[in-house]
């Protein structure tokens, strides 16, 4: 925890010494062109690291710290005014569920038998594609500074693969593209976001499992955060 702490301090000091880099030169906001963080359109690469928390509907599922999120996309902005803008996103989306060892097992409740374990685990990789409007809260940045800003939207997933996951200490046993889990997805999100980086959080509005075979249910919440690390290395004059 604590290295992961140190990893994020840093990240956020080369976020402030990129956007100060923009303000201070002039070459940065000498022309107008169409495509850039402040301009009429723009299109940046996210990565996206979260934690999956809040109540599930029982104790399989394990406590917040064990369940994560990742995901690596592209993201399409189109610039209205100063204020507004509207965007879509396209990512490969992985949700990671531990299970709660303590609890009722998955082999059971899933309905799969496998060899005697002590970790398990039902991942859910997926194809996202989003839509949202930003509201920008300082429109006269830079051209080339993402600046400060809100983004409310929504999406849907199509899932690409589910699997069960069931370990022990010399071997794991997989059972993929499981009979009981839906092949669709939708959530609602909010990102806070300041230059490079975003905090996201994320509902999942739908099941992951088919109603007929009541199968609980994991957290629906995601609390993670996103990096644009072309606006940040660009920043840093790593990109001309």
């Amino acid at each position: 925890m604590k290295n992961i702490l140190v990893i994020l301090l840093l990240l956020l000091s080369l976020n402030a010494k990129a956007q100060y880099i923009l303000k201070e030169d002039p070459e940065h906001n000498a022309y107008n062109p169409k495509f850039g963080p402040n301009c009429k359109f723009y299109a940046n690469p996210f990565i996206r690291v979260g934690v999956i928390t809040g109540q599930a509907n029982n104790t399989v599922y394990s406590k917040t710290g064990n369940s994560f999120n990742y995901a690596i996309g592209v993201r399409y902005k189109e610039k209205l005014n100063n204020i507004f803008s509207v965007g879509i996103d396209v990512a490969y989306n992985l949700d990671d569920y531990g299970i709660n060892p303590n609890g009722n097992h998955a082999d059971s409740i899933f309905g799969i038998k496998s060899q005697p374990h002590t970790f398990e685990s039902f991942t859910v990789s997926s194809l996202q594609y989003n839509a949202y409007i930003r509201i920008n809260f300082d429109g006269n940045r830079p051209i080339h500074s993402l600046g400060k800003y809100l983004d409310l939207g929504g999406g849907v997933g199509r899932v690409i693969i589910d699997e069960y996951n069931a370990y022990n200490k010399t071997q794991n046993s997989a059972y993929k593209n499981l009979s009981f889990a839906e092949q669709w997805e939708s959530y609602y999100f909010a990102r806070l976001g300041m230059g490079s980086f975003a905090v996201c959080f994320t509902y999942r509005a739908s099941d992951l499992f088919f109603a007929k075979y009541n199968l609980p249910e994991p957290p629906p919440y995601t609390l993670g955060l996103e990096i644009d690390p072309y606006t940040l290395l660009k920043g840093l004059g790593v990109f001309p």
